[in-house]
């Protein structure tokens, strides 16, 4: 028949030019999104179910710290409230106040869980490698490779998840401390001297960027090379001064994503839709543009580099990119 003798079937494609240059990275980070936005937003289900655990632990971090605020600031305030409860509930401005701590309280959370620094670490490795191989356009099996890094990674990347959580929690309390000193100080004599407290907050800012850029670097490492925790960390902050610059504008934009549909809607709807978003697509989306800032540098610093610390004995092959 001559449907099946023509040789429409046969006859070679177009193929790819191979003069042809390669796409910019933005371009190419969009071309892989768009091609994998059906498995970024399974991997999002995938991950999210265990991620509930850092979710809980980033929000008692942060009522901790709101609550040693109120109590390091003024006794007496909180006295003045309980008794004048009824009133204060009342008032136009309740209603605001509730919803901007909401609003605030969820912007850690999904912030501090993104970039992460509260995370299910085993969980984090397996979600880091599928990222990883979107990043590098490599073949892999979703659910399968997702467990198997988990199941591979679990010891190293569970402490690593435990030294993170403590930072993240302590950072937290020392911002409810800096901002009960400087409501202290506000109230009029007897409180720390306000030039103390400026440098204080400073620096506090100084170490939450830099720990927040480092936790960017720590997962896609421990699914590519084989490190201790000192070398995990130590190449992390170096990390994070080798691309200052470029660093501090990921960050950002990691929270401005988070900020756009939490404080630029109004009313209740801003916290529903950046639920939805978080549940099915924010954590991976972030997740992938992190991923695909990050393993660049890495590879250009540690894999390609000749010069690089492999991290390995005389001898011994180290760059097992897993």
């Amino acid at each position: 028949m001559k449907l099946f003798n023509s040789g429409r079937y046969t006859k070679e494609g177009k193929g790819i030019d191979k003069d042809m240059p390669e796409k910019n990275g933005f371009l190419k980070f969009w071309e892989i999104a768009w091609a994998k936005r059906f498995k970024l937003i399974a991997l999002n289900f995938m991950y999210f179910i265990p991620n509930i655990i850092s979710v809980i632990l980033a929000g008692l971090s942060y009522n901790v710290a709101t609550s040693m605020y109120f109590t390091l600031s003024s006794q007496e305030r909180i006295s003045e409230v309980s008794e004048n409860a009824s009133d204060i509930s009342s008032a136009p401005g309740a209603g605001f106040s509730n919803e901007l701590f909401v609003k605030t309280l969820l912007f850690v959370v999904i912030l501090f869980t993104v970039l992460p620094v509260f995370a299910a670490g085993p969980f984090r490795s397996g979600f880091a490698y599928i990222l990883r191989s979107f990043t590098k356009r490599e073949p892999c099996f979703l659910w399968t490779d997702y467990i198997g890094k988990t199941r591979s990674n679990l010891k190293f990347s569970l402490i690593a998840s435990l030294i993170n959580a403590f930072a993240g929690f302590v950072l937290m309390l020392n911002y409810s401390t800096v901002f009960a000193m400087s409501s202290l100080s506000a109230k009029g004599p007897g409180g720390m001297p306000r030039g103390f407290i400026t440098i204080y907050l400073v620096a506090l800012i100084f170490i939450t960027v830099l720990f927040l850029i480092m936790s960017m670097y720590i997962y896609p490492m421990i699914v590519t090379f084989r490190l201790t925790l000192k070398q995990l960390y130590k190449n992390a902050l170096l990390f994070a001064f080798v691309k200052w610059l470029p660093n501090i504008g990921i960050v950002l934009l990691d929270a401005a994503l988070i900020i756009i549909p939490l404080f630029f809607i109004n009313g209740a709807w801003s916290l529903y839709i950046s639920a939805v978003l978080y549940a099915f697509i924010g954590i991976s989306f972030i997740g992938f543009i992190n991923m695909s800032y990050t393993y660049p540098v890495i590879k250009k610093y540690l894999i390609d580099n000749y010069k690089a610390d492999k991290t390995k004995d005389p001898g011994e092959d180290v760059s097992d990119e897993q």
